[in-house]
């Protein structure tokens, strides 16, 4: 009996201990209202959920940092949420193939070219950060066209690419003869490596293509911003 009078006095302070512990997390209940207020981001819409509570509105910390191209790490240790910056992309002083090419590139002067034009977005620094593409090449008739498909191809291949491997900003757009792929963020050098390694490849292939069919066809340039 004596055993069993320990026992029992054993599982109550157990309870009891476990019951304060979680009792110490719970402080209030509230009310609140789910997604009362729209989010925009640099002018990309937050996907996320919101809640409003007294007058704040509160919004899941990931989604929204990433989407200010901010990495957050967790420290389960400490239970500390970190927001940091995201690497700065920094331009390369070796002789590379996209550096050869930005510096054959003529600067656009506002004319559009007589096929399609590549308009090639770089920063001060030398960092591309985007592309547009206009036009239609001309080189053969619809359907044919092995020039227009090809920029096609590079553009959006490249535009899908930094939206599926990425979590950089995109600003978009796509309509019969007009692609744009513009990544805001690079622009102030802030943006993943592997974007800008996509940049740099797409630039390389449209000029390749100009280079292979000639500048009626397709016509690249250089836009620095």
């Amino acid at each position: 009996m004596k055993k069993l009078h320990i026992l029992i006095g054993g599982i109550m302070c157990i309870i009891l201990f476990t019951g304060i512990a979680a009792a110490s997390e719970i402080t209030e209940t509230i009310n609140v209202v789910f997604n009362k207020v729209n989010l925009e981001v640099n002018g990309q819409p937050v996907k996320s959920n919101n809640i409003l509570y007294n007058g704040t509105t509160y919004v899941p910390l990931r989604s929204v940092s990433e989407m200010m191209n901010k990495k957050i790490e967790w420290n389960g240790n400490t239970n500390t949420a970190n927001i940091n910056d995201t690497d700065k992309i920094e331009a390369s002083n070796n002789l590379t193939k996209e550096s050869i090419v930005l510096d054959e590139l003529p600067l656009f002067n506002g004319k559009e070219a007589e096929g399609i034009t590549v308009k090639t977005y770089v920063n001060k620094n030398g960092i591309i950060y985007g592309f547009e593409v206009s036009g239609h090449s001309g080189y053969e008739e619809y359907g044919k066209d092995i020039v227009c498909a090809a920029v096609s191809t590079i553009g959006q291949n490249t535009l899908t690419s930094i939206k599926v491997y990425t979590k950089d900003n995109v600003e978009e757009r796509i309509e019969s003869g007009y692609l744009k792929c513009i990544l805001p963020n690079m622009k102030n050098n802030i943006g993943s490596k592997e974007s800008c390694v996509l940049l740099k490849s797409a630039l390389v292939g449209f000029y390749a293509i100009e280079s292979s069919y000639g500048s009626e066809y397709v016509k690249v340039f250089k836009v620095i911003d």
